[in-house]
C-alpha cells in the first residue's frame, strides 16, 4: 500500500465512529480471548485486560500531549487538550501503579480509590471534549465511556463488598476489569474523532429553528455569557448548571403547576416530566410556561421556538458580529424589519397586526382579530420596556414603573 492510499485508509477509520466502534469491538474480543487462555487472574496487575488497558490509556496520553504541542498557541484548544491530557495521565498512572507496586487488590479501599480517580479523569476528558461539539459524535462518543465506566466501576465496587464468594467477586472484577477497558477506549476514539470526524451541517428547515438555535449555543459554548438561569460563573459551568436547572424545575413544580393543573392543564406529575424532557432539550421551565408547551397542541412546536435564552446569552451577539453589513444590528433589534425578514425566509414568528407611524395606521389584520388582548410595543425597545396591553373594551393598561431609590 502507498503511503497516500495508507494515508486515506487510516482518515476514513479515524474519521468514521461506526469503524472506531468496530474497531474497538475487534479489540475488545481479541483481549476477551487472550484472557479466556491465560492462566493469570483478570483483576492482577499482569493480566491481559490490565495490560491492554493500560497501553491504551498510554496511547491515548500520547495523542493528547502531541495535539497540545500542535495546538498551543491556541487558547481554548490548549486549555481543551491540557484537560484531556491529564485525565489520560490519571488513567495511566493508575493502571501502572497497581503493575509496579503489586496492588491490585481489588479490597473496597482501593477499589474506592481507584474509582475516585477515573471519575476525576473522566470528567477533565469530557470537558477537554466539550470544545469539539462541532465535530460529529465526538461528545456522544466521550458520554458513552462516561456511562460504561459507572456501570463497569459499580459492579466492581460489589465485587470489592463481596467476601462470601470467591467465585462470584472474581466474576464481577472481571466485568470492571473489561468495561473499564471499553470505556478508555470510547476515551481514546473520542479523542481522534476531535480531530478527525467531520463538522456538522447545520442547515435545517424553518419549523427547526429553535431547537437548531440551542444546538449552535451548545455547541460553540455560547453560553459563557450566560445570565440564565444564573449570572454566577461558578453555577453556570458544568456540571452545577444543571443542578441549577433541576432547583429552578422543583421551584416551577411546586409554585406553577398547581396553578396550571387548576386552569385544566395537565397534571402536576406530567409537568414535571415534560419540564425534565424540555430541559435536556435545552427548553427551560421559564419558556415552558410562557409559550404554554403543557398543552397538546404546543407540544411540537417546541423546536420551533427560539427562546430568550438563546437570544440573550450569546447567539444575538454572536449572529451581529457574524453578519457584517451596516444593517445586521437594525435587523435584529427593530421588530418590523425583523418579522418581515422571518415571514420572507418562512421562519415562524409573531405577528404584528397593526403598525402605526406619525398618526398613520397600517393594519395587517381583519377586525375580528383585532377584537382581543393586544399588546402594544415600541418598534425599537429593550424587553418589555414601554409596552400598553389593550383590551377589547379599548382599556389602556400601562405597566408599573420601577421604584428606583432615591439618590442622595
Amino acid at each position: 500500500m502507498t503511503p497516500t492510499k495508507a494515508a486515506a485508509a487510516s482518515q476514513a477509520l479515524l474519521s468514521s465512529p461506526k469503524r472506531l466502534f468496530l474497531s474497538g469491538f475487534v479489540v475488545i474480543v481479541a483481549v476477551w480471548a487472550i484472557q479466556s487462555s491465560s492462566d493469570i487472574p483478570a483483576e492482577k496487575a499482569f493480566s491481559p485486560v490490565e495490560l491492554s488497558s493500560n497501553v491504551v490509556a498510554s496511547m491515548g496520553l500520547v495523542w493528547a500531549l502531541l495535539q497540545l504541542g500542535t495546538n498551543r498557541r491556541v487558547a481554548d484548544f490548549r486549555r481543551a487538550w491540557a484537560a484531556m491530557a491529564t485525565g489520560m495521565l490519571l488513567l495511566t498512572v493508575e493502571g501502572y501503579v497497581g503493575k509496579v507496586l503489586m496492588l491490585r487488590t481489588h479490597d473496597p479501599d482501593e477499589m474506592g480509590l481507584s474509582i475516585a480517580i477515573w471519575t476525576i479523569a473522566a470528567i477533565l476528558i469530557l470537558r477537554g471534549g466539550r470544545l469539539f461539539r462541532p465535530r460529529r459524535s465526538v461528545t456522544t462518543v466521550l458520554s458513552i465511556g462516561l456511562m460504561i465506566q459507572l456501570a463497569a466501576q459499580y459492579v466492581g465496587w460489589l465485587g470489592a463488598l463481596e467476601q462470601s464468594d470467591a467465585s462470584a467477586a472474581e466474576a464481577l472484577q472481571y466485568v470492571n476489569d473489561m468495561g473499564e477497558l471499553t470505556a478508555v477506549l470510547a476515551y481514546v476514539s473520542g479523542m481522534l474523532l476531535a480531530v478527525f470526524a467531520p463538522m456538522k451541517l447545520y442547515q435545517f428547515p424553518p419549523a427547526s429553528i429553535g431547537r437548531k438555535g440551542r444546538e449552535i449555543v451548545r455547541d460553540f459554548g455560547l453560553l459563557d455569557v450566560n445570565r440564565y438561569p444564573t449570572r454566577n460563573r461558578w453555577l453556570r459551568g458544568w456540571p452545577m448548571r444543571w443542578v441549577v436547572m433541576a432547583a429552578i424545575v422543583v421551584w416551577y413544580v411546586a409554585r406553577v403547576a398547581p396553578q396550571v393543573r387548576r386552569g385544566g392543564g395537565p397534571r402536576v406529575t406530567m409537568q414535571a416530566f415534560d419540564l425534565l424532557l424540555n430541559a435536556l432539550r435545552g427548553v427551560n421551565p421559564h419558556s415552558y410556561y410562557l409559550l404554554e408547551l403543557f398543552r397538546r397542541e404546543n407540544r411540537v412546536l417546541a423546536d420551533a421556538y427560539v427562546t430568550r435564552v438563546e437570544t440573550k446569552n450569546g447567539l444575538t451577539k454572536r449572529l451581529q458580529a457574524h453578519v457584517r453589513r451596516p444593517a445586521a444590528q437594525s435587523e435584529l433589534n427593530d421588530k418590523l424589519l425583523f418579522t418581515q425578514i422571518c415571514l420572507k425566509e418562512q421562519i415562524p414568528v409573531a405577528p404584528i397586526l397593526a403598525y402605526v407611524e406619525g398618526g398613520q395606521a397600517a393594519v395587517y389584520a381583519s377586525h375580528a382579530e383585532l377584537d382581543r388582548d393586544l399588546l402594544v410595543k415600541a418598534r425599537k425597545g429593550r424587553g418589555g420596556r414601554g409596552h400598553a396591553d389593550v383590551s377589547p373594551d379599548r382599556t389602556v393598561r400601562l405597566p408599573r414603573p420601577r421604584r428606583r431609590p432615591a439618590r442622595a
